[in-house]
């Protein structure tokens, strides 16, 4: 039976910040690879301690007195820290934060931070006497009196420069032994160029410059050898097999859901004692073609390779039980002799043909294949077409047939293959049983059921692992979503200076906060809005903006009282504001700042009816009338807010299932039974489908089709005709 089924998998890429190095973020600290280095000045008086001139080249750090953050430690012993980096980028940028403890009253201290590739670049420099520390809040980390301490998160000026290796350096120049730089939070961000960029400028699609060729209208392809293309590792041959598959750009993006599974036939030479031979694949003969002889054509330019085949004949292989298998991605190299116009090579699984390798007048036709590489090798005076090939299989069950067959018409044609490498596509990454394509039904022991994948502890942004977004889902529609998240932040550090600005438009009264310079701060290994010496009395103002129709808004988030946080806290959803909150009146427990405990109160507000177009949230923070920044503060955490959309082609909404006014001609939220939904437009099942819920996913078959594994099929001994199944000739026999 005939199907030429094309697998789409949705992949993209896309160059962006990525965040590619944090040290010292958690409370308890180790070096994470910078290395520490000193000149020598030793301690008061002179040289003294150990090593050259008094220091030793070991990792320094120290805990804050009045909580248990951990810092790494400069000082004029031990003044210069440094960590290289093998990233292809083009942009830079670093967020840290600095403790300036004490210096020299009678001498300058410099704090300098420096970028280095094939030049040095100033990230950051702070040249400071005693009388600059004028933050005075040694109490929110070492305690005792006041003086000579500032505490500031710093971020560069993003450093445009391309570059595969840099250097990130701190260095701290102090004539005083007890001036002391405390170093936390480092995070380093890169900007990587296009896959196909061997360098870019202000652009990561802007190439300057190419892996192959030169740059034509600011853009670069790979060469025909290294057609496919990964971001930092440049043009290759093939994606990785591993947790890497080609989009329909041809760059290997990642996907966690393939994996290699099986080799075959890559060594240089074929065993010719194989019982049976060709083991584990079978020959097929061709009836109507008999013939006996070997199936090895040894040595063709130093390899071997399983051919030669003539006529009908072919290989197949049965393949072990793999759970959750969805499709197979087939890497094997071919053999042609000859090929006359319109012969071909048919690849089936499960007796369903998925692949053609058809030749034409002068050249060859790929059907749901790919051509990774060609070339023209002579072997024993004959003339053979190499060509590898890769094509993505869908499965019909869990231990799917593969058959390679050939359609030759005379005999001086021949084919044959060699290095076949198979690699196994799951519906998800360490699922045991799929109830669709992407979506999981049970998950391997040690892992959990989490929105159709599998993972290995519920997200924080879930309820018993039911996502936020997922707990008012659209009933009437189950294959429809019907909420998304307009914000989802302040739970880890993988944000960005950018996404951390989307949170606010505006402040009032904020001439008082923001000691540090930033409207944000860190607990252990997460960001967080606001936090010690940056928020104690003022309002956090943010207009979001919502593209969709909708009926709903849920915002949730946790509003931390640092240090026992005296005053008041109140919110307000489009200018309705709440009463006002007070910290809890016990638990908690000392994360930074003082020795008091940091109290959280979690709010989660369901706001129904909400139809407008835009949501504004406001965050205020009262302080009592003698309260300090250095004494107490407010942080938010873990905000998420989740838009509950209008069903599918509704304008407005009271719920998602009662639409009050359609969008254009719609008069429901369904979609025909022969259709499917995506992406607000109702698209055409599958050929053979009667009702689907996607482009791989068929419910039920029309006549003359089966269901097998989602997929409708031909019955056998018949085949896809244009739209129908048509009866093979009587002179047809399944091989």
């Amino acid at each position: 039976m005939e199907v030429i089924f094309t697998l789409i998998l949705a992949l993209t890429s896309r160059a962006e910040w990525l965040l590619i190095d944090n040290s010292f973020t958690d409370s308890s600290i180790t070096d994470n690879n910078w290395v520490f280095t000193c000149t020598g000045r030793g301690g008061p008086g002179g040289p003294g301690g150990p090593g050259p001139g008094g220091c030793s080249a070991t990792f320094n750090s120290d805990t804050c007195d009045t909580n248990s953050q951990g810092f790494a430690k400069l000082q004029n012993n031990m003044d210069f820290s440094s960590k290289s980096y093998s990233y292809k980028s083009y942009q830079f940028q670093i967020v840290f934060d600095a403790l300036f403890n004490s210096t020299d009253p009678m001498d300058d201290s410099t704090l300098n931070v420096t970028y280095k590739e094939s030049t040095s670049v100033q990230l950051y420099q702070r040249r400071y006497s005693d009388s600059d520390l004028q933050q005075q809040s040694k109490r929110v980390c070492l305690g005792g009196t006041d003086n000579r301490f500032d505490y500031n998160t710093i971020i560069n000026t993003t450093v445009t420069n391309y570059a595969e290796q840099f250097n990130i350096s701190f260095s701290f120049d102090s004539r005083n032994y007890w001036a002391t730089i405390g170093i936390r939070n480092v995070l380093v961000y890169a900007n990587a160029c296009f896959a196909r960029c061997a360098s870019c400028t202000s652009n990561s699609n802007q190439c300057a410059s190419c892996y192959y060729g030169t740059p034509s209208s600011n853009t670069c392809q790979c060469d025909p050898s290294h057609q496919f293309a990964q971001t930092i590792i440049g043009c290759r041959q093939e994606c990785e097999r591993d947790y890497y598959i080609q989009n329909s750009d041809l760059i290997c993006v990642s996907d966690r859901r393939i994996s290699s599974k099986y080799t075959y036939f890559n060594q240089t030479s074929i065993s010719s004692s194989d019982s049976p031979r060709y083991q584990p694949f079978v020959f097929k003969a061709d009836p109507f073609h008999p013939t006996n002889t070997d199936r090895i054509h040894n040595s063709c330019s130093g390899q071997d390779f399983i051919g030669d085949l003539y006529y009908s004949e072919g290989f197949s292989l049965q393949l072990d039980q793999i759970n959750a298998l969805k499709f197979i991605r087939l890497r094997l190299s071919l053999y042609l002799q000859n090929l006359q116009t319109n012969s071909k090579l048919e690849i089936s699984l499960d007796d369903v043909i998925q692949s053609e390798i058809i030749k034409t007048v002068s050249n060859f036709q790929f059907n749901n294949a790919v051509k990774i590489v060609t070339s023209t090798i002579n072997c024993n005076s004959a003339t053979y077409t190499l060509i590898r090939v890769e094509t993505i299989l869908c499965v019909y069950s869990l231990s799917p047939f593969l058959h390679i067959q050939g359609y030759l018409n005379s005999p001086t044609e021949s084919w044959g293959f060699r290095n076949v490498t198979i690699d196994a596509g799951l519906c998800s990454e360490n699922c045991e049983v799929c109830s669709g394509f992407y979506t999981c039904q049970q998950c391997i022991t040690g892992y959990i059921l989490y929105q159709d994948g599998c993972v290995l502890s519920c997200p924080i942004y879930s309820t018993n692992c039911v996502d936020y977004s997922d707990e008012l889902p659209c009933n009437i529609f189950p294959f429809i979503i019907d909420s998304s998240y307009l914000a989802k932040g302040f739970y880890d550090l993988n944000m960005t200076i950018d996404d951390i600005e989307n949170y606010y438009d505006n402040f009032v009264t904020p001439s008082t906060n923001f000691l540090t310079g930033q409207k944000f701060s860190f607990f252990p290994n997460k960001f967080v809005l606001g936090g010690m010496l940056v928020w104690f009395d003022a309002t956090y103002d943010k207009t979001f903006t919502i593209s969709q129709p909708h009926y709903a808004v849920s915002i949730r988030f946790n509003m931390t009282f640092g240090d026992s946080y005296p005053g008041q806290f109140s919110y307000a959803i489009d200018s309705s504001w709440s009463s006002t909150f007070s910290q809890p009146a016990s638990g908690g427990s000392n994360i930074v700042g003082k020795s008091a405990n940091e109290k959280t109160k979690f709010f989660y507000i369901y706001q129904n009816p909400h139809t407008s177009n835009t949501l504004n949230i406001k965050f205020k923070c009262e302080k009592t009338s003698t309260l300090d920044i250095r004494d107490a503060f407010c942080a938010i955490s873990e905000y998420f807010i989740v838009v509950h959309q209008c069903s599918p082609f509704c304008q407005t909404c009271t719920s998602a299932t009662i639409c009050t006014a359609w969008q254009g001609t719609a008069t429901s939220s369904s979609c025909p039974s022969n259709k499917y939904y995506d992406n607000q437009a109702c698209k055409s099942c599958p050929t053979g489908c009667s009702t689907c819920i996607s482009s791989t996913e068929c419910i039920s078959c029309s006549n003359q089709f089966y269901l097998a594994y989602g997929i409708c099929l031909c019955f056998p001994f018949s085949y896809l005709s244009g739209m129908t199944c048509t009866a093979c000739n009587k002179l047809c026999y399944l091989p």
